[in-house]
């Protein structure tokens, strides 16, 4: 699967390369940072990134900006481009040079853009998360035309059936949560209440959300996590899509915020003073194909369940790069030490998982048992 995210990075100067006051998702807030644009690849071999962009706000293009905007060397032939556009890019560019992906993943500030959607490769499968207030049809509408009646004209067509939020979807009993196996963790199988069924996507243009329109058919996928949150999405896999692909694709998206996380805790990926174009892409380059190293050696060591850690991954390389015999034996021995104590780690820990769900069940059952003895009497 090939996902698309966004990265931020504050700021506290104004003279670096497309530097802005915009939101910021590192600190939660508005503030001074450089947004980049990322494409990350998953699969069964592992995660990396593929590929960066750096997202120039539309104020640099002004005049108010053309001196720093030479200063930073910004290629002149630049145009503004939002975010998404900068992704469809990058995943253009990534077909073209032959990378092997079905699936594009993305998150709800992609996922809600249907311009977005439908700029994806033809010949692939999305699942993209939206927002809870997103608009959908539990069946295909009949549009309505307009008529005419007293009082306020109605100017548009009506749909048959009223849109309804994918949140309202989700909290209707009459459509039960299924366990759902989504794989294997690192404590464990990972369960969780999901639901799947076919709608069809609404859009509002004129007219509000009673003239709605019907946009296309697709699968609205609704998972519970551990704390209660909802996240929702939509995929426009076929119908008769295996439900077991549909939940790998659930899971395949994640790895990209791993990507970051092991990319700025680890591989300086926000620790630059650069204020250039060409720097931020340099650097930016430098920490995918670090990243991409790493991620070989890790699988290169892999025995089983669990792979080698990032730490451990560095104790490696650090003892490699002192050409020290007995650093590289010090490095292997205590990361065969850690590998083991993770593995005992994570065996216990499935157990523990897998009796809390055996007991869930087993009191679940004697639940739907008294109900039924109820019923009967």
């Amino acid at each position: 699967m090939a996902s698309v995210d966004g990265s931020d990075f504050p700021k506290k100067g104004k003279r670096s390369v497309a530097v802005a006051r915009q939101y910021c998702g590192a600190l939660g807030k508005t503030d001074n940072c450089q947004a980049g644009v990322f494409v990350g690849y998953s699969s069964g071999q592992g995660y990396t990134l593929l590929d960066r962009r750096l997202y120039v706000p539309e104020k640099w293009f002004g005049e108010d900006y053309r001196e720093l905007y030479q200063e930073c060397g910004v290629p002149d032939d630049l145009t503004f481009k939002t975010k998404n556009e900068l992704a469809l890019d990058m995943l253009s560019n990534c077909r073209e040079r032959g990378v092997p992906f079905r699936w594009v993943g993305c998150d709800s500030a992609f996922g809600s853009d249907r311009k977005f959607l439908a700029g994806l490769p033809e010949d692939c499968y999305y699942f993209a998360d939206v927002r809870e207030n997103q608009l959908v049809f539990r069946e295909w509408p009949e549009m309505i035309p307009p008529q005419q009646r007293r009082g306020r004209k109605c100017k548009y067509p009506r749909p048959s059936i009223e849109p309804v939020n994918v949140s309202d979807i989700a909290e209707d009993p009459t459509i039960p949560w299924e366990a759902t196996y989504l794989g294997e963790g690192s404590k464990g199988p990972i369960y969780a209440r999901t639901k799947r069924l076919r709608v069809v996507r609404a859009q509002i243009e004129k007219g509000g959300r009673k003239c709605a329109r019907p946009l296309d058919e697709v699968w609205l996928y609704i998972r519970e996590h551990e704390n209660g949150r909802l996240k929702c999405s939509f995929s426009n896999a076929p119908a008769d899509i295996a439900q077991a692909e549909l939940d790998r694709a659930a899971t395949m998206r994640w790895p990209i915020e791993q990507c970051f996380n092991e990319c700025k805790g680890f591989l300086g990926m926000g620790d630059y003073e650069s204020r250039s174009w060409n720097a931020w892409h340099l650097h930016m380059t430098l920490v995918i194909i670090a990243h991409f190293f790493t991620m070989r050696l890790r699988h290169r060591f892999k025995t089983g369940q669990p792979i080698l850690t990032m730490p451990m991954t560095q104790s490696l390389i650090n003892a490699s790069l002192k050409n020290s015999a007995s650093c590289i034996k010090s490095a292997l021995n205590l990361v065969r030490y850690h590998l083991k104590r993770n593995y005992t780690a994570y065996c216990s820990h499935r157990k523990t998982k897998i009796e809390k769900l055996k007991a869930r069940n087993q009191l679940q059952q004697q639940d739907l048992n008294i109900l039924h003895s109820c019923l009967a009497l």
